[in-house]
């Protein structure tokens, strides 16, 4: 009988819970196997509209992602690569979805709101 390997995407968000921070990520843990699609949402700042997302690979520094008013893309430079997407949804969240999502996306994913 043959032996499988099987691969799992580790995805971390720093999650601020019910502090007085303002911008909130859900979920707080990830994990998915490779193929699958991972979603991370961010509930901003009361007031805020502009959206910023990063990725922090272990033992690296924050890599910027994308730069976001609402749905309009300000900047995608950074995205990784098409598998990566986002959307604005109706209750005011931002969306990062990762599909399929890949052993090399295992990282902490951060969003900041202005």
């Amino acid at each position: 009988m043959g032996t499988s390997l099987l691969c799992w995407v580790v995805i971390w968000i720093l999650g601020t819970g019910s502090t007085n921070a303002g911008v909130t990520q859900n979920p707080r843990h990830l994990v998915r196997r490779t193929g699958q699609e991972a979603i991370l949402t961010c509930s901003p700042e009361k007031g805020h509209s502009y959206f910023y997302w990063y990725q922090q690979f272990l033992g690296e520094g924050l890599k910027f992602m994308i730069y976001l008013q609402k749905e309009t893309i300000l900047d995608q430079s950074g995205m990784p690569k098409k598998s990566f997407s986002t959307e604005f949804s109706k209750d005011g969240l931002s969306i990062l979805k990762i599909q399929p999502a890949e052993l090399g996306d295992s990282a902490v994913y951060f969003c900041a709101s202005t």
